[in-house]
């Protein structure tokens, strides 16, 4: 009996471990995601951010922020990835994205010693399908569209860009988070 008793017990400890996994899994899905930015900086990922696979072998992280359920959503996409060049070379070509009559709007600010450089673009977006803005793919022109874009420039030169491109609803929906996310970026 003791022997059934000893086993039983170790039985029932055993079958408690998947929950308590089920459980950390949980609260792990649930915990705010972080990225490293060249080992100097976290950037914690807005709520409601969805992970995605990058559409291209230089995008680092991809996300996506859709505003409610379904498959017709308005949808932002996201993507980040170390970049370089001028910061106002690559300010102009994201205005050059845009069209007719678009709005930039340009901030600079500090935040956990870096200098980002935050950028607001609004109108018609080419959207350059298959190879990115380099390689000469199909242009689609998207009416009603709208950039949020950051280069997050660390003391030694080296550039982070994040860019989140989608409809003008969209956009706006996540203007407030996308900018929290850089101003809270910690060293």
């Amino acid at each position: 009996m003791r022997h059934f008793c000893a086993a039983l017990l170790a039985g029932l400890l055993l079958a408690a471990v998947p929950v308590g996994s089920a459980r950390a899994e949980e609260a792990d899905a649930k915990a705010p995601q972080t990225i490293r930015i060249f080992d100097a900086l976290t950037l914690t990922v807005p709520e409601g951010w969805k992970p995605q696979p990058p559409k291209s072998r230089i995008v680092e992280h991809e996300f996506a922020a859709p505003q409610g359920e379904g498959e017709d959503v308005p949808t932002s996409r996201i993507t980040m990835m170390a970049a370089g060049g001028d910061v106002e070379a690559n300010i102009s070509r994201w205005k050059g994205q845009f069209e007719g009559d678009s709005e930039a709007k340009v901030e600079k600010f500090q935040a956990a010693g870096a200098s980002v450089h935050y950028v607001q673009l609004s109108g018609s977006f080419k959207d350059t399908m298959g190879g990115g803005p380099f390689s000469g793919g199909r242009t689609v022109v998207r009416e009603n569209y709208g950039m949020l874009g950051a280069i997050i420039v660390l003391p030694n030169g080296r550039q982070y860009f994040i860019k989140l491109t989608g409809p003008q609803k969209a956009v706006d929906a996540e203007r407030e988070a996308f900018k929290a996310m850089l101003q809270e970026l910690k060293a």
